[in-house]
This record gives structure tokens, C-alpha cells and sequence, in this order.
């Protein structure tokens, strides 16, 4: 019962699901020409809305193209939380400029955590005394 509650219940965020029937090769396979007419139909949609017509994004195409800045799948921009997600349209990520300074930002941010923390200090030591394991052909 308390297994069945935890399946039904618990809400996993991730890449990583249940599979699905559909998740199958042939199903793909099958299925593809729909996929391919449907991403037609809203690439189409997309150019004529918002490149021709001029409208302004709505909160969900602010968050598609942020997530498209970010290289991130569907189901890894879900798994943020939304406090993250509000921070994004906040300081306005869709628009290059500014995703581009918030990634200078995050960048130098990683580095000044990786400056100081022990254990990337002691990897770039061995690096630099040891290394990894080199392939020679010299004869012992």
C-alpha cells in the first residue's frame, strides 16, 4: 500500500520517467511524419506571429526561448524551480544581450567558487604534478 502511494503520489523531476508505450523505437519510427508536420505547422505559427505580425512574446514563448538560450531539454528547464524561472523573466533572459551578460555572470560566479574550494584545489594540484595516467611505448 505505502509503495503504491509513493509511485502515485511522489513527484520526481528529471530527465528520467516511467516508459511509455510510445517511447519505443517503432512507435518513434511511426510516428515521426506527425512529429515532423506538427513541428512544420508551429514553426510556421512562430515566423508568422511574432517575425511578421510583430506580436509580443507571452510568458510561455519568453520561457521557450530562454530555455533555447540555455540549451537545456523540456524536461531539465521543468525539474528548476519557479522562483528560478520568475528570476529569468525578471531580468529579461529572452533578449540576447541580456542572457549573454547573465551567463558572463554565472561563469565568473563558478569560477570564484571553484578558486576556492579545496577539493578543486587539490584536483588542479595533481594535474599539474601527476596528471593523468600517460600512454608510453617506451620499453621498461
Amino acid at each position: 500500500i505505502i509503495k503504491d502511494i509513493i509511485k502515485n503520489k511522489i513527484d520526481i523531476k528529471g530527465g528520467y520517467q516511467k516508459p511509455k508505450i510510445y517511447d519505443i523505437l517503432l512507435f518513434q519510427i511511426l510516428l515521426a511524419p506527425f512529429y515532423l508536420c506538427k513541428y512544420i505547422v508551429w514553426y510556421c505559427w512562430w515566423i508568422y506571429c511574432f517575425t511578421i505580425k510583430g506580436q509580443e512574446y507571452g510568458v510561455e514563448e519568453k520561457l521557450y526561448i530562454i530555455r533555447r538560450y540555455m540549451k537545456m531539454s523540456q524536461s531539465q528547464f521543468d525539474s528548476l524551480e519557479d522562483h528560478q524561472k520568475e528570476t529569468f523573466l525578471e531580468r529579461q533572459l529572452w533578449i540576447r544581450e541580456n542572457y549573454e551578460v547573465y551567463k558572463r555572470e554565472q561563469e565568473e560566479e563558478l569560477k570564484k567558487k571553484m578558486a576556492t574550494d579545496p577539493r578543486w584545489k587539490r584536483y588542479r594540484r595533481w594535474m599539474k604534478n601527476e596528471g593523468p595516467g600517460r600512454l608510453t611505448f617506451i620499453d621498461d
